[in-house]
């Protein structure tokens, strides 16, 4: 539901609420005010709550009902206001734009140099809407780019899904699969974030996540998604990795798939929002066994992510680390206990231009599993 929906069926409009506003606190003329949140993003419903933001360098404290804001309602729609000074947004334009260097050129723990409510707060001005001062809005949101807020969201999710995959390691290691369940759920999550970034998204807020990856993962978002097209889609794949196998049969396994998504679903997303280097699609073919071959599946402690702008596969239980280039990536994503070596083999051949003779592709997958062995990445149970 948009807002303007909702505020017909509140029997009210923007022009009612800016002047019930203005009984509240007295609108001045330089003032700054604007609507957000889940209505003006069309995630909301009847029900919601209408975000609205005074920016002003009066001291509106002795009005607060709690922590710089006001509530009231007009009719039965519930509106919290709440007050920001202009000298705020400017430290924090200037914080994006310094963490938002930091970060692409890999120092990605300074994604966490900016809580999670200021990087709302910067949403909110993306995807608000003017109520008065129309013009020092659009400067605002002018004055640094969704962009930098997008990769503040995968920052956070890299090193997120790196923390949780060190637990998660240390759980299953030690037979706790109630607590590896946990951890993996959090990993999944960050992986999803970092996807919804890479797609657009600015929204740092959980509670839309399913909505989000409904709205964003369109026809053929994936089609340079490392390992092929994600079968049978986004929001197929998150649930089916939040529900664990009942018992503890087959907790292995899962844990291998649900990293293998991430691994997937980050290094891609770190490419495409930090502008690194991007890969040829691979195409669309089936994942056939044959004779009941098929690649070990990676093991769930390693992880594969972007470190000074180039792609690695490291271990969180043991000091090895391997250097990758994209194509190596793609093929990673096929060691998941089902895809066959000769399927991964006409994957490569047929993403190479001119095409790779498959015989030659076909020593490159047995090359790439002798070295993953080697270094302890792979899961030999399959």
């Amino acid at each position: 539901m948009n807002l303007d929906t909702c505020l017909a069926l509140h029997g009210t409009d923007l022009a009612k609420i800016t002047a019930a506003v203005d009984a509240e606190v007295g609108l001045q003329e330089d003032d700054l005010l604007f609507a957000s949140g889940s209505l003006t993003t069309g995630l909301g419903n009847c029900h919601s709550d209408l975000d609205l933001f005074l920016i002003t360098r009066r001291d509106l404290s002795a009005k607060a009902d709690f922590d710089q804001a006001i509530t009231f309602r007009l009719g039965g729609l519930q509106v919290d206001l709440e007050f920001v000074a202009p000298s705020y947004i400017v430290d924090l334009v200037d914080r994006l734009r310094a963490c938002h260097a930091s970060v692409v050129a890999g120092e990605e723990r300074k994604s966490l140099n900016i809580p999670p409510r200021t990087l709302d707060f910067l949403h909110r001005v993306q995807t608000g809407r003017a109520m008065a001062g129309h013009a020092r809005f659009n400067a605002l949101r002018d004055s640094f780019e969704a962009g930098h807020l997008r990769a503040m969201i995968v920052g956070r999710s890299a090193v997120i899904a790196s923390s949780e995959q060190e637990d998660f390691v240390g759980y299953l290691q030690e037979n706790d699969f109630d607590s590896a369940r946990f951890a993996g759920s959090r990993m999944l999550d960050a992986a999803i974030d970092a996807c919804l970034a890479a797609l657009g998204n600015t929204m740092v807020k959980e509670k839309w996540r399913m909505r989000l990856v409904e709205r964003l993962a369109t026809p053929s978002w994936d089609a340079d998604f490392p390992g092929g097209p994600l079968l049978p889609s986004l929001r197929e794949a998150y649930l089916q990795l939040h529900y664990w196998p009942r018992g503890n049969v087959d907790v292995e396994a899962h844990a291998c798939s649900l990293v293998n998504f991430v691994n997937r679903c980050i290094p891609w997303a770190q490419r495409r929002v930090y502008g690194l280097r991007t890969t040829k699609p691979m195409q669309r073919l089936p994942l056939e066994r044959e004779m009941g071959e098929s690649l070990p599946r990676l093991a769930s402690h390693v992880a594969l992510r972007y470190s000074q702008r180039e792609l690695i596969a490291f271990s969180h239980s043991r000091p090895a680390v391997i250097e990758l280039n994209e194509s190596a990536h793609d093929a990673l994503a096929c060691f998941d206990g089902r895809t066959s070596p000769s399927a991964l083999a006409v994957r490569i051949a047929s993403s190479t231009a001119p095409a790779m003779p498959l015989s030659v592709a076909r020593r490159s997958v047995d090359h790439l599993a002798q070295v993953l062995f080697a270094a302890g990445f792979l899961d030999m149970a399959v």
